[in-house]
This record gives C-alpha cells, structure tokens and sequence, in this order.
C-alpha cells in the first residue's frame, strides 16, 4: 500500500505534467482526477479560483498572499474566458490600450466583450471580477493576442478608447500614442466612418 508521501509525489507528478504542457498550470476540474485535485489543495499546491479552476502555487504560501494569483492572472484569463468563449472576446478598448503600453497590472474589474457573454460579473479571488458585456467585438483584423489575451489592435483601440482613457491613464495614453508611426494609420480609418 502506498505511503502518504507517495500519493502525494503521484499527484505531484499529475501536476507537473500539466505543467510542461502548459508553462504555467491553469487548471481546469477536468484536468484533474478527484482525488488528485483534493491532495494538492489540501498540501498547498493547488487552490481554486472559482468553481471548477484551479491555479498552482508554492505550498509555503502563507493564507492570502496574492503572489500566485498575481502572476497567473493574465493565464488564467485566457485560459478560461477562452473556455468559455473561444476566441470570440475581446477585451474593452481602454484594457487593451493598457496592455499595448506595457501595462500588466492587474485591475479589480476586467471587462470582457464578447456576443457571446451574458453580461455576468463573475468574482474571482483576491476581489478581483471579470464582467462580460454582450457588446460586438472588432473584425478579426482589428484584434491582436497580447499573451493568450485578445485585444483591440492599437490603431482600432486608440479609435474606440473614449475621452476618459486620455485623463485618467495619460502614461498609457501617450506611450499607445508613441507606437503609432504613421498617423495616416489612424487617419484612413477615421475617413471611412
């Protein structure tokens, strides 16, 4: 019969495996047998986000420390909302821009657009929320993964951003502004409606 220590290091071993495939373990329920999922919460290895997802973390974690989730953020939104939506979503224009400008933090609400959401607030760990819209996402050509993460493309985000972004983000402004090299880019998309 198999020691403690021994089931563990199988589970271990099951994790780890996603892990290659994956870089980062993002988790879903099925991924995982039952009793898989059950020895590496419990030892500290894994931890649920929401129902049904996991992310991995050091199990020297303290309770509350947010540096796993922190760093899987981003995975782990793509990863789910692309569950859930495939790759028809994107983020909102001012996110976007955000994250063309180098911007990763991670913000309390993320906001989703897809013509598939059911305009939900789904809360997370750590008080953060994703929020789906049932809004239309840009063509194909006006969209750009950023990191797994669909986005509005520079020049199309910069065109739907609202006056607000300009205020209340001016270093990300700027900086999207910046990456344009020709305004001509911007301009034949302005002249066509």
């Amino acid at each position: 019969m198999a020691t403690p220590a021994e089931k563990l290091a199988e589970s271990l071993a099951e994790l780890q495996k996603l892990q290659n495939d994956r870089g980062i373990a993002i988790i879903k329920a099925d991924d995982l047998s039952r009793t898989h999922k059950e020895r590496l919460t419990d030892n500290g290895f894994i931890f649920e986000v929401i129902k049904g997802w996991y992310i991995s973390r050091y199990p020297d974690e303290k309770e509350g420390d947010t540096t796993s989730w922190y760093v899987s953020f981003w995975n782990f939104i793509a990863s789910y909302i692309d569950s859930r939506f495939d790759k028809e979503w994107c983020l909102s224009p001012e996110q976007s821009l955000s994250l063309h400008s180098g911007n990763t933090t991670v913000p309390k609400q993320l906001l989703i657009r897809s013509p598939k959401a059911s305009n939900n607030r789904i809360n997370l760990t750590h008080g953060c929320s994703v929020f789906d819209s049932k809004v239309e996402i840009p063509s194909v050509n006006d969209r750009i993964e950023i990191g797994g993460v669909q986005a509005y493309s520079l020049i199309s985000g910069l065109i739907a951003v609202s006056t607000d972004f300009f205020i209340r983000h001016p270093i990300d402004a700027r900086t999207c502004l910046a990456m344009v090299k020709d305004a001509s880019q911007i301009l034949s998309i302005l002249l066509e409606g």
